[in-house]
């Protein structure tokens, strides 16, 4: 991440994860990602963001 931040161009990251991987989930969460949108359908997934 660190590497793709050095463009100025660059001001955040964009990642989906789904309900059922919650290891990956906190992962992101433990790299600062946080959740932006929650979707219910047709199965429960997360779109979570990383700024700058």
């Amino acid at each position: 991440m660190d590497l793709i931040f050095e463009k100025d161009a660059v001001k955040s990251i964009s990642l989906t994860v789904f309900d059922r991987n919650q290891t990956a989930k906190n992962l992101y969460e433990k790299l600062g990602f946080e959740i932006e949108e929650t979707i219910q359908t047709p199965k429960l997934k997360y779109i979570m963001r990383k700024h700058r």
